[in-house]
């Protein structure tokens, strides 16, 4: 951890050579985990407000509101880091 203030962390990673896969968890609840990318490699991220629909009466209108997530966790899946 780099800086705690207000009841908020921060944490930075070295940059490193190859992608590192950091592993996290917040008080008691599941883990989740991110990868930090290389020296030489472009960040890759992705984030939604709403799956971009304004209202529920939207989303419910398309034949899979989550479609884009699917193609998402298709792409992250390929590209995986090991």
């Amino acid at each position: 951890m780099v800086l705690a203030r207000c009841g908020r962390s921060s944490w930075r990673w070295p940059a490193a050579r190859a992608p590192v896969e950091v592993t996290y968890r917040i008080g008691g609840a599941g883990s989740w985990r991110f990868t930090v990318p290389a020296t030489h490699e472009r960040p890759r991220m992705a984030y939604n407000t709403c799956n971009g629909f304004a209202t529920l009466k939207t989303a419910k209108s398309v034949r899979d509101p989550f479609a884009l997530w699917v193609e998402v966790a298709a792409c992250t899946r390929r590209r995986r880091i090991t």
